[in-house]
């Protein structure tokens, strides 16, 4: 407990994993472990040189599934550890891959005057709604040079990313492939992902409660995403402000749902593209 930094729990977790115990003490209320120092030496190790998901989330605005895909690409090292996640009941990415994929962005980054018509990455993204955004292809493309983009320096994030947002309508009907990617994808969205998606308050959404955390299976939140627009999105399509939507005639012709518009009528009019 004192090596790792964790509490009792943790570490009943980690005695179920055989390659960090010795040996097994029965006793008569529970289960007695010794554990192999080495193994857990380098557990702390391991945790010291990395970053949890959601420090990573945190500090740059991408969701937990879109450090999934870049760590699924190979853009971020995954820590691909059992004793690790039993440990710290979290998961993680190496300091040095973060660091990485910070230079390369940082080398791409504009170092001129901020374009007039430029807005925060997050906002533009709003675009690309109706599933999951492929993050790992917008981040690539910042990367190559092939979207534009203007920041702070060393401090990647998508909020104070600027990019132009008619270049964010090449990812338009692009998706992430997970399939043949040998990765752990999760099965849930937290209730701030499900926000990202959609992107709507999600408070009549069928969340549970995990912990301090609320999460919702993935396939509830992508059902209403396909079916649904919403004004934010709408905004980016049109070049207005999401508040606007609803007052643009253009809105007429829809059909109005629980979250905002029928993405089928949007499409049926041509006032969207068919991105599914």
């Amino acid at each position: 407990m004192k090596v790792l930094g964790v509490p009792t729990a943790r570490i009943r977790v980690l005695a179920d994993i055989q390659r960090v115990t010795l040996i097994e003490k029965p006793s008569r209320y529970r289960g007695n472990r010794q554990f192999l120092a080495g193994p857990i030496d380098d557990i702390r190790l391991t945790k010291d040189a990395s970053t949890a998901f959601a420090a990573l989330t945190e500090q740059t605005g991408i969701p937990t599934y879109g450090l999934e895909q870049l760590a699924a690409k190979g853009l971020l090292e995954f820590r691909n550890d059992e004793a690790l996640t039993a440990a710290y009941g979290r998961r993680f990415v190496s300091d040095a891959s973060v660091a990485a994929l910070e230079a390369a962005l940082e080398s791409s980054r504009g170092r001129r005057s901020v374009p007039e018509d430029a807005r925060p990455l997050h906002e533009c993204a709003r675009l690309l709604g109706g599933g999951e955004k492929p993050w790992i292809l917008v981040i690539d493309a910042l990367i190559r040079g092939e979207l534009a983009h203007w920041g702070t320096p060393r401090c990647f994030s998508l909020r104070r990313t600027m990019v132009r947002p008619g270049e964010m309508r090449q990812f338009l009907g692009k998706r992430f492939e997970a399939a043949g990617c040998q990765f752990p994808f999760t099965s849930t969205y937290s209730k701030r992902e499900a926000a990202e998606l959609l992107p709507i308050d999600t408070p009549n959404l069928d969340f549970v409660k995990k912990g301090r955390a609320k999460e919702i299976a993935k396939a509830k939140v992508l059902k209403v995403a396909r079916a649904v627009v919403c004004n934010s999105e709408l905004g980016e399509h049109w070049g207005i402000a999401p508040k606007k939507v609803r007052y643009d005639p253009r809105a007429q012709a829809l059909v109005k749902r629980a979250f905002g518009w029928s993405r089928a009528d949007a499409v049926l009019v041509g006032l969207i593209p068919s991105t599914l």
